[in-house]
C-alpha cells in the first residue's frame, strides 16, 4: 500500500514538473535521497541569491529536507526512486542538472539526447579513481572539483578512458565550509570532547565492521574512560542490520555508549574529540572542520575501480591518512594508538587544507560566480 502511494506521489510530482513552464526548470538540482541534500544545500542557496534565476529541486526521497525549501524562484518536486525517476531522466530536455550521483548512462539512469548538460557536484573529498567505478564521470559535461587532486584525476581519467573533455571548475567543498563556519560561530567546547570517541565506518565490503569485533572495541574504549558513539553508514543500516541491532542491544544500558543514525553529522562530529574510521571520506571532513585527529583502521582499501593504480597519482584518502591522523594496525591493541594520538599537532591542519582544498570557506560564493559567468544568469 505504501509503495502504491509513493508511486502515485512520484507520478504526481513528475506530471507537475512536466507542466511547469520550461523557463522555471532550466536549472535543476537532483538529490538521490535525504542524505545528499547536505551537499546540495550550499550551492542551491547560493544560486537563489542570483536575482530572477529560476531553479527546480528534484528528490527521490519524500523525506528530503530540500523539499521543504521555500523561495519565490524555487520549485520542488518528488519523483521517487524507481520507474518515475528513470522516466524523468530519460525525457530531460534543454536544461542543466546538478547532481551528486555518478555513473549516469552506466546504469538505469539514462543520458538524454535533448541538449542536457550534466554537472557533477562532489559529495566527498575522496579521489575520483579508486572509490568510484572506472567510467563513473564519462558522461558528465561539467565536473566541480573540491581540490587539486580531483582536477588532476579528472584529466587523467579522460585520457585513460578516452572520454570527452569536461569543463572542470575549481570549486571547493560546500559541506566543509558550512560546518566550519557554523563551528567557528559557536562557543568552544574542546575540553568537553577530548574523552569522546566517534566510530564511523564507511559502507560496503571490507569496512571496519568486517575486520574487527566492534563489541570488543567499544568495551575497550569504555573501560579506558571514553564515551563512545557508533555512527553506521546509512547504507549499512540496510545491509548490516542484524549485526548493528546486536551491538545496539548489547550496549543498550551502557551510559557511555550512544548509537546514532542521525543523517545530520555536524553536532555528532563536533562533540567528539577523536574519530575512528576506515576509508570513509568523513575523515577529511572531520579533520579539516574541527582540526582534530583521525585513527584509521588498516582495513583493505575501498576499491570500485580495479584499474585505479594505472593512474600515476595516489588517492588522497590514502596519501592524507598520516597527515591528519595515524594508522591503527587492528591486530594490535588500540591503547598505543590512543596514547599516540594525544600528541597530534592540530596546527598543521591549516597548511594541509591550503594544499588540498579550493576556496576554503568560500565555495558557495565560487559557485555563484560560476553561474554568473555563464549563460545561466
Amino acid at each position: 500500500m505504501i509503495l502504491g502511494l509513493n508511486f502515485i506521489k512520484a507520478m504526481q510530482g513528475f506530471i507537475k514538473f512536466r507542466n511547469t513552464p520550461h523557463s522555471k526548470r532550466r536549472i535543476i538540482f537532483y538529490s538521490e535521497n535525504e542524505n545528499y541534500f547536505q551537499f546540495l544545500e550550499g550551492p542551491i542557496r547560493s544560486a537563489l541569491e542570483i536575482s530572477n534565476l529560476k531553479i527546480a529541486f528534484i528528490s527521490s526521497s519524500n523525506k528530503d529536507p530540500g523539499l521543504q525549501l521555500t523561495h519565490k524562484n524555487l520549485k520542488c518536486f518528488y519523483i521517487g526512486s524507481g520507474f518515475v525517476r528513470d522516466t524523468f531522466f530519460r525525457y530531460l530536455e534543454s536544461c542543466t542538472i546538478f547532481m551528486t550521483m555518478p555513473d549516469i548512462g552506466q546504469s538505469r539512469i539514462k543520458v538524454s539526447n535533448k541538449k542536457v548538460t550534466y554537472a557533477f557536484l562532489q559529495h566527498s573529498m575522496c579521489s575520483l579513481h579508486m572509490i568510484y567505478k572506472k567510467n563513473a564521470f564519462d558522461n558528465f559535461d561539467i565536473l566541480f572539483c573540491s581540490g587539486p587532486h580531483q582536477y588532476s584525476e579528472a584529466r587523467m581519467l579522460e585520457k585513460y578512458n578516452n572520454s570527452n573533455a569536461k569543463k572542470l571548475v575549481k570549486l571547493g567543498y560546500s559541506k566543509i565550509d558550512r560546518m566550519t563556519n557554523k563551528h567557528l560561530s559557536m562557543a568552544d567546547n574542546e575540553k568537553q570532547v577530548t574523552q569522546n570517541i566517534l566510530i564511523a565506518p564507511s559502507w560496503g565490503k571490507s569496512n571496519l565492521l568486517d575486520y574487527i569485533d566492534i563489541n570488543i572495541l567499544v568495551t575497550k574504549l569504555i573501560s579506558k574512560g571514553y564515551k563512545v558513539t557508533l555512527k553506521p553508514h546509512p547504507e549499512d543500516l540496510k545491509y548490516r542490520k542484524d549485526l548493528l541491532d546486536k551491538v545496539r542491544k548489547k550496549f543498550l544500558t551502557e551510559d557511555a555508549f550512544t548509537y546514532s543514525i542521525n543523517s545530520d553529522n555536524f553536532l555528532l562530529l563536533r562533540n567528539n574529540g577523536v574519530l575512528i574510521t576506515d576509508w570513509s571520506g568523513i575523515s577529511i571532513e572531520y579533520a579539516f572542520t574541527f582540526k582534530r585527529p583521525v585513527i584509521f583502521a588498516d582495513t583493505p582499501k575501498k576499491i570500485n575501480n580495479n584499474e585505479f593504480d594505472k593512474l600515476p597519482i595516489k588517492p588522497i584518502e590514502d596519501s592524507i591518512r598520516e597527515e591528519i591522523g595515524l594508522i591503527w594496525h587492528t591486530h594490535n591493541d588500540i591503547s598505543a594508538s590512543l596514547e599516540k594520538i594525544k600528541k597530534f599537532d592540530s596546527s598543521k591542519i591549516d597548511k594541509i587544507i591550503e594544499k588540498n582544498l579550493y576556496n576554503f570557506k568560500q565555495s558557495d560564493l565560487a559557485f555563484r560566480r560560476f553561474l554568473n559567468s555563464t549563460h545561466y544568469k
